[in-house]
């Protein structure tokens, strides 16, 4: 199975059978950077941290779409909790991770 497949059927267990709302994708080395665009979930609308800012984020999150689904992407490292605007939502939702090297995802 491919990188794409196996991150896709990760997030749609995160997303349909486990409910999250909200799931984080920090991505620091960049691996997934280019395979991002064809991530297609149903329902889900992908953000890129790196392209919208944490405030935007949050007003829309929050207020604009407070059920819809999430992935956030940000081809960092999470920030220190006090440098994290959006930590309170950091808190209740879930980290997602994936990793090239080992062809797994967590």
């Amino acid at each position: 199975m491919s990188d794409l497949n196996q991150i896709h059927t990760a997030l749609e267990r995160l997303f349909n059978e486990e409910g999250q709302r909200i799931v984080f994708w920090n991505d620091p080395d960049r691996e997934f950077q280019n395979t991002l665009p064809f991530i297609m979930l149903d329902g889900v609308t992908t953000l890129r941290l790196d392209e919208v800012g944490a405030l935007e984020a949050k007003i829309r999150l929050e207020r604009d779409d407070p059920n819809g689904k999430f992935l956030l992407y940000a081809p960092t490292e999470e920030p220190d909790y006090e440098d994290d605007w959006l930590l309170d939502i950091r808190l209740y939702s879930r980290s997602f991770r994936a990793d090239k090297r080992e062809k797994g995802t967590a």
